[in-house]
């Protein structure tokens, strides 16, 4: 994520239009990594393999909002951490998730294609890695917009949010 997509992540936080505990950088796509990799070797990965190939070959949800907050993980319009959770953290965290509900965000300069195609690779790969957890909703937080690119997100069921 860019300097400018951090930046609009932390105005969105501020404008509490979702509330919650907020979490960027949120590695995805662990449940798919750990088959493939178990298909193409044939054996399982230790946990210290594992969290090798995750963190190589993991995705990452911009933003994350998780519904209601997390004690002890208050990350508020004031605390806003920009780089990824270090592995063991995310592990303790998804289990507290279970149960709860989330809000993923794509942030970008722009909205475009890109972003739409993102945001639906993002909630694939958090509801296998997740499956206890009910993704409540998704979308697109942006500087600029564009009318035809609402439209589809609108028909897709993507809120597109736009932040000055």
């Amino acid at each position: 994520m860019s300097k400018i997509e951090d930046e609009i992540c932390q105005k969105f936080i501020e404008k509490k239009i979702v509330q919650g505990t907020f979490l960027s950088h949120v590695s995805i796509g662990l449940e798919e990594i750990r088959k493939q990799t178990k298909k193409r070797h044939n054996e399982q990965l230790t946990e210290k393999e594992f969290r090798m190939y995750g963190g190589t070959l993991s995705k990452e949800i911009d933003l994350l909002c998780i519904i209601p907050p997390l004690e002890g993980l208050e990350i508020t319009e004031k605390i806003f951490i920009k780089t990824a959770m270090r592995w063991a953290s995310w592990s303790n965290t998804r289990e507290k998730l279970k149960g709860r509900k989330v809000w993923i965000f794509e942030a970008k300069s722009k909205l475009d294609l890109k972003a739409i195609g993102q945001i639906f690779a993002y909630k694939t790969f958090f509801s296998e890695d997740n499956p206890e957890v009910e993704i409540e909703g998704i979308g697109i937080v942006c500087k600029e917009t564009d009318s035809l690119l609402e439209h589809v997100c609108e028909k897709l069921g993507i809120n597109v949010y736009k932040i000055d």
